[in-house]
């Protein structure tokens, strides 16, 4: 009971998430950023059209890829890491594209122990895919496309 009144009695961490003087100048008129993404339809209703950042929900728990990969790129035989959430529903999982510091070539099970140290059981990864650099788009960001391709192709270590 006094960690649900210690969850709800946290007025800073409400006070960002509230869009404080939204609709007039009440403390509490606003509404809240939940992350989510949405627009309001032709017919007048409200539509979800996915999250702004890219947390998921795996294996009944929301997850946030960005907490993986840098945990992942902690360890000393990663160059760089990127983490993904492949798949939707029931189907969703984890796959890690990992490029190896030159000469090593790092063991699944080394970093799943790896993770386990750093992140809770239900973040566990399903896949591993070794690559010789993350593809990234013209402008610098991370392919996020062609890394999904990798994953469809199964090429996994």
């Amino acid at each position: 009971m006094r960690a649900c009144r210690q969850a709800l009695e946290r007025a800073e961490q409400d006070a960002e998430s509230l869009m404080l003087g939204y609709w007039g100048a009440e403390p509490q008129a606003g509404p809240y950023r939940t992350g989510d993404l949405g627009r309001y339809g032709a017919d007048g209703l409200l539509e979800y059209r996915g999250r702004l950042d890219d947390m998921a929900k795996v294996r009944g728990h929301r997850v946030e890829p960005a907490e993986m990969t840098t945990a992942l790129a902690a360890h000393e035989a990663v160059r760089d890491a990127v983490v993904l959430v492949v798949g939707t529903g029931l189907q969703a999982r984890l796959h890690a594209f990992v490029v190896p510091e030159t000469g090593t070539a790092p063991e699944l099970i080394d970093l799943k122990r790896h993770c386990a140290n750093h992140l809770p059981a239900y973040m566990n990864i399903d896949a591993l895919h070794l690559i010789d650099g993350i593809p990234r788009t013209g402008n610098g960001k991370v392919d996020r496309v062609a890394l999904s391709g990798l994953a469809a192709r199964g090429a996994e270590a």
